[in-house]
């Protein structure tokens, strides 16, 4: 392994976009987690919400008012207070062409109640209108089966997956009258944001992202810049998509491998299913986390966050959300705060290697990248402090990788700019990580996106997973290079993008917000890998 330090290019882009489509390239057997050459359908993701985009259909229906319409009012119900509440829902899918492969579905809605219940959704098997249906009307016109399921308690945005209900209506499987919602025989009720709402962005809203058949993709590539190092010219190429509202283009070829990074999201804020619906965009090759996955004390809380959202990343997976992925475990998280305090069910959902608390991974077959997943919480039985067991083993492991990359990933910043009211002073897992042989290190718990350059090597940190989001930027780190906009607050996602052909190695990490088809920060490592 070549000595050299890594030569590292920025780049910086800001583009909003409310639809966008990507190429989410990815080997030819998807999920297979090694390199192979890279297909390109013509993925499109859209919003539908009534106000900025779509059509979109709601009610609420009460057995004690059985003949009563409430398709106008600000609010939708479910519960069992005074009879039992029902909701109803449809989503105008007619902008996707007939015969798309759905990529993603997800649902979301604004709720509100102190209790803490479970809904259930169904799915509607006669036509309805908002202005005219009632309890009686509807006549309990839904399929028994649940579709989906989701917790309510407290004020926030919920999430859930309807992939393969969208599948079934733009397929014409069954038709689309939408979906109803169910709320468990608990005697509370749980109130819901409407399309009437003044609050546009409470109202209900379906993400999704499809593949058109005969998809193709285009793509345009910055002037190579040509760098000297102490033996030999070493070339670094930084590439941005090309796109309009409605097409965009990613990096991809034989001998690369992608993987998403998300993190913070485990609160369920307002934008863990936009994130989750991106990420699937992507069709990456793994997904790796910064920690907090979870804050949830609900019975099996792992599978009603991270299972929901990328069951199809996991294995073994045997929760309530779908199949698992079928090519191996492809979901790399590590343990947050939270998570530590939810250590039982953390280590009983995810099936990691060494302790489950602190792990490495190979993350492809060409032996490409090599993961480190840290654990930095204070309460590591190993420790956290550059003297720990912990810190020897990551040494140790790091000095015997033959891998091309070697990814740090740990929750707590070594160093950071502070964001609201949070200060950055978890300074407790600053370890010599270059020194060691670490090409980047990636952290969480900052719900914020920034990158600093530490000594030469990329320091990230990634917590916009759909958490809630903290605010504004204040008392820079001397070291920040880049920091996300908070106005608009957004949530987001990296594609890391790693490519070695003929010895030689690139790695080119990219932020997206939720919406954008181009990156608003970049930046490209590339070294030999001999």
């Amino acid at each position: 392994m070549s000595s050299l330090r890594p030569i590292v290019v920025t780049a910086a882009v800001f583009v909003a976009l409310s639809a966008s489509a990507c190429n989410p390239g990815g080997p030819a057997n998807p999920g297979a987690g090694g390199l192979g050459t890279i297909s390109s359908p013509l993925t499109t993701c859209v919003t539908l919400r009534r106000g900025d985009g779509g059509v979109v259909a709601d009610a609420a229906i009460w057995s004690a008012y059985p003949n009563y319409n409430e398709g106008a009012g600000s609010n939708l119900w479910t519960g069992h207070s005074g009879g039992t509440a029902r909701s109803l829902f449809r989503f105008d899918l007619s902008s996707i062409p007939a015969g798309s492969r759905i990529v993603s579905a997800t649902a979301s809605l604004y709720v509100s109640n102190a209790e803490l219940t479970s809904v259930n959704v169904h799915r509607v098997t006669a036509p309805w209108s908002e202005s005219a249906v009632t309890w009686s009307s509807f006549a309990d016109a839904f399929d028994a089966s649940v579709a989906a399921a989701f917790p309510t308690g407290g004020w926030d945005t919920r999430t859930f997956d309807l992939t393969a209900q969208v599948q079934d209506w733009v397929s014409g499987v069954t038709p689309n009258y939408g979906f109803v919602l169910e709320e468990d025989a608990t005697p509370f009720v749980t109130g819901y944001s409407s399309s009437e709402s003044d609050n546009v962005a409470n109202r209900p809203s379906m993400s999704v992202c499809f593949d058109t058949n005969g998809g193709a993709s285009t793509s345009s590539t910055a002037a190579a810049t040509t760098v000297g190092t102490s033996s030999a010219a070493t070339t670094v190429s930084s590439s941005v998509a090309t796109t309009s509202a409605s097409t965009s283009t990613s990096g991809g070829g034989p001998g690369t491998f992608r993987f998403a990074v998300i993190g913070d999201y485990g609160a369920e804020g307002g934008g863990i299913g936009d994130v989750a619906a991106m990420v699937h965009g992507w069709n990456p090759d793994a997904v790796l986390t910064t920690g907090d996955n979870c804050y949830s004390n609900l019975p099996h809380p792992y599978d009603g966050i991270v299972g929901q959202y990328y069951h199809d990343f996991i294995s073994p997976y045997a929760g309530a959300y779908g199949a698992g992925s079928p090519n191996g475990n492809r979901f790399w998280p590590i343990l947050g705060y939270h998570d530590f305090d939810l250590l039982q069910d953390y280590q009983g959902f995810f099936s990691l290697p060494n302790n489950g608390r602190y792990y490495d991974v190979s993350l492809d077959t060409a032996n490409a990248v090599h993961l480190f997943a840290l654990d930095g919480d204070d309460r590591e039985p190993d420790g956290n402090s550059a003297s720990s067991t912990q810190a020897a083993w990551l040494q140790a492991r790091l000095a015997a990788s033959t891998s091309c990359f070697k990814i740090v990933t740990e929750e707590q910043p070594p160093y950071c700019s502070n964001i609201g009211a949070g200060a950055c002073d978890d300074h407790a897992v600053d370890w010599p990580y270059h020194a060691w042989g670490a090409d980047l290190l990636i952290s969480g718990q900052r719900h914020s996106y920034e990158r600093l350059n530490v000594g030469g090597t990329p320091y990230i940190v990634n917590g916009l997973g759909g958490g809630y989001l903290w605010g504004d930027w204040n008392n820079i780190s001397p070291y920040s290079v880049y920091r996300f906009p908070t106005s608009p607050a957004r949530y987001g996602a990296q594609l890391v993008t790693v490519t070695v052909a003929n010895g030689m190695g690139s790695l080119t990490s990219e932020f997206y917000g939720v919406g954008d088809a181009t990156p608003s920060d970049s930046v490209t490592i590339t070294k030999n890998c001999n």
